[in-house]
């Protein structure tokens, strides 16, 4: 029986037959079989209630569940695009689901100084100047790439200390959020 090698990390894992990867993950033998789709999803459902009863593997299982899960996130991701791909083809495919294209978005240029050029030109009653910047959104990045602008040789360094001090009451500090990031590769 021939078998499907499947690239992990720096080893081969042998996986399955190709014709069972093709099979889709059931509790019943038949992998189109409804129940058994309502059967998985609730058990899934159920799981998800439970976690909050969990306690986080630590060391080196943790390792391999955080593992895990990323690689569920992977696997949605491909599940999802190949959904959103067959539904734009054949809508209906999927019962309950639907893909659709967005239009553009529209995006004004960043250059703030052809967009007032250009609302000055065009406008009857144009903006004043304090109307304009009263209207538009600095950001920390702007404000620093205006003093790079104005003197291309202040290093960056320098650039960050000036603007922190002519800024300082105007910098505020929102909360921040937790990340969990993968730092380094640990054999298991």
């Amino acid at each position: 029986m021939k078998r499907v090698l499947v690239k992990k990390r720096s080893h081969d894992v042998v996986v399955a037959p190709p014709e069972q990867l093709k099979q889709r993950v059931t509790t019943g033998s038949q992998p189109n079989d409804s129940a058994s789709h309502r059967q998985v999803l609730e058990r899934l459902k159920a799981v998800l209630e439970e976690i909050n009863g969990w306690s986080m593997p630590i060391g080196a299982v943790g390792t391999a569940f955080l593992d895990c899960l990323e690689l569920t996130d992977q696997i949605r991701e491909k599940a999802r695009e190949c959904a959103r791909q067959m539904l734009l083809k054949e809508p209906g495919l999927i019962p309950g689901w639907t893909a659709a294209k967005s239009g553009p978005v529209r995006e004004l240029d960043k250059d703030a100084r052809k967009v007032f050029t250009a609302l000055q030109s065009a406008l009857a009653t144009p903006p004043t100047t304090s109307e304009f910047i009263g209207a538009c959104r600095i950001t920390l990045t702007g404000a620093r790439q205006l003093l790079s602008d104005l003197d291309p040789f202040l290093a960056p360094e320098a650039a960050e200390a000036q603007l922190s001090r002519a800024l300082a009451d105007l910098i505020h500090y929102r909360k921040g959020s937790v990340r969990l990031t993968r730092v380094k590769e640990i054999a298991i």
